[in-house]
């Protein structure tokens, strides 16, 4: 899972892949209008705290792990719950991927990354994100839309720019989590064989 906003904001989008798809909620209000769009569709307005719930509890039906790329999306997840047992049961099925990449980059190159960027651990297995969807493209592309939803405008009201980075930002939290996927295959290939499911 992944979650997008800017950094002085609650986030505004929660993006998850499950069995090689992607499903994508907007959490706040003011981007309702932003809903299942064009090039942007199955991306609902959800309530937060309820969505984090759902989550935790398919990976506890299903047996599996809530990954996201660093723990800040985990410190997104633990303020969305608001009652402790929920927290407890979500750090039971967390799982920081950072934690299983580091290893395998040491393994490899016989150092510690540089740094432990999504962008970085892409770039290394060959598989670089495009430019215009990757890094630093998300904080300004919300703040263009956010601006025009605050004057009162409605999606089909945005100018073009506007839209176009509604999906720009939606692409980049599905390349995010397609990214997360082809690392983590990647690097727990010794282990699961090539095959391996994560």
């Amino acid at each position: 899972m992944d979650y997008e906003g800017n950094v002085d904001q609650l986030p505004n989008l929660l993006g998850w892949r499950i069995d090689g798809v992607n499903h994508g909620a907007i959490l706040d209000n003011d981007f309702a209008s932003c809903a299942d769009r064009y090039r942007a569709k199955d991306v609902l307005l959800e309530d937060h705290e309820e969505q984090v719930r759902r989550l935790v509890l398919l990976a506890e039906l299903e047996d599996r792990r809530v990954v996201s790329w660093s723990e800040h999306d985990w410190r997104h997840m633990m303020a969305a719950l608001s009652t402790t047992d929920w927290q407890a049961r979500l750090c039971l099925v967390y799982r920081n991927a950072i934690k299983t990449a580091r290893p395998w980059y040491r393994k490899t190159y016989g150092h510690t990354p540089p740094e432990a960027s999504l962008h970085h651990f892409l770039t290394c297995i060959g598989r670089p994100q495009p430019a215009r969807y990757g890094q630093a493209v998300v904080g300004a592309a919300l703040r263009l839309v956010r601006g025009q939803l605050r004057e009162g405008r409605e999606y089909a009201q945005l100018t073009p720019k506007a839209r176009a980075s509604w999906v720009k930002v939606v692409k980049h939290n599905r390349l995010d989590l397609e990214g997360m996927q082809l690392v983590l295959q990647a690097v727990t290939a010794p282990w699961f064989g090539a095959q391996g499911k994560v």
